[in-house]
């Protein structure tokens, strides 16, 4: 039985919360589900009563009477990546205008850690799960996902079958090196992150089409990164630009390799875009701070995370059996110009 406090400290039941609202417990009980079936006014009146009065819901309750509590579960690699931290402010907006609690989990992009959390997350017997895998998941975690709502987010596995969203990275790679082309560059060098993931395969495979559509010279790829952070941007950043020939031009392919980058910019008190060009890749707030502004491919993370929220809690209502075939979505991402980038000069 579902019980909250009132005013006067005694346990009510659910049943006294209906009298309150002078509304039938059933109703009052399918609108804190989110029934299709009650309307948006009866909802929203029943939640600020709900929470006004300090109402807390029987999670054992309800997990004898579903099989599974009202939890949704977030399973990021990096909470310290905006595009991530982004989708679960976003999530957890979501979540809780529909009175569900969002559990985040962080893997570090480690398989193992992975496989733990999600393990942690089932026994709380989830309602979803929104996850962003490794490069290489464990089967055990492939087998857990298989037995669960579970949508992708950003990358893809395709052994997981079910509901993907993410961004079209194969055009991203490609509208950062047509923007270069552009403006006359024809060497442009890429930092990316690791192949096996899809968004670092994705991103490489625009950025060599790009290449080769525009009949530009062969690629200068650093692009086996790990982990791909500011140190590895750095890193490589510096390898590349110490070529003999080095690129007037160069395309970062996430936000924590372009981090790298400006530091190495800095430090060696490098112009830019009179020494080299760059356009970095994803949404990080810093991006303004950097001299004039980097040119980016922006990513549309706010479409993206309604999209995901909306598929997510239309298939909560609907019964196991009748849920729709999974649903595949990627967004197209868009240059945001700025003074990073410009006409090869010298």
């Amino acid at each position: 039985m579902a019980v909250f406090k009132g005013g006067n400290g005694a346990p009510v039941t659910l049943k006294a919360l209906a009298a309150h609202l002078d509304l039938a417990h059933s109703t009052i009980s399918r609108a804190l589900s989110d029934n299709v079936h009650i309307s948006s006014a009866t909802k929203d009146r029943v939640r600020r009563a709900a929470r006004d009065l300090g109402y807390v819901a029987n999670s054992g309750a309800r997990l004898l009477r579903t099989g599974h509590s009202p939890v949704i579960g977030l399973l990021v690699p990096d909470i310290t990546n905006e595009s991530y931290s982004s989708v679960a402010r976003i999530l957890a907006e979501e979540c809780s205008e529909r009175g569900r609690p969002l559990v985040l989990s962080v893997s570090e992009d480690d398989p193992q850690r992975e496989l733990e959390l999600v393990q942690a997350l089932l026994e709380a017997r989830p309602a979803a799960l929104v996850v962003t895998l490794t490069a290489n998941p464990k089967k055990a975690t492939l087998a857990h996902l298989r037995g669960t709502l579970a949508i992708q987010f950003l990358r893809s596995d395709p052994r997981v079958h079910g509901h993907s969203m993410a961004i079209d990275d194969c055009a991203g790679g490609r509208l950062a090196v047509e923007h270069l082309a552009d403006l006359g560059h024809t060497k442009i060098g890429f930092i990316g992150v690791p192949e096996n993931l899809s968004t670092g395969s994705a991103r490489l495979r625009g950025y060599r089409t790009a290449l080769q559509d525009r009949g530009i010279g062969a690629p200068l790829e650093w692009q086996k990164l790990r982990p791909p952070n500011a140190d590895a941007g750095a890193r490589a950043f510096r390898e590349l630009m110490g070529l003999k020939k080095p690129p007037k031009a160069v395309f970062i392919a996430s936000p924590q390799l372009a981090l790298g980058v400006a530091r190495v910019v800095q430090e060696d008190k490098m112009r830019v875009p009179a020494d080299v060009s760059l356009v970095a890749y994803g949404n990080s707030s810093w991006f303004n701070f950097f001299a004039g502004g980097l040119t980016t491919v922006s990513l549309p993370l706010q479409e993206l995370a309604t999209a995901a929220s909306s598929i997510l809690f239309r298939e909560l209502k609907r019964p196991a059996d009748e849920r729709v075939a999974p649903t595949t979505l990627a967004l197209a991402p868009f240059i945001i110009k700025r003074a990073s980038t410009s006409r090869p000069r010298g």
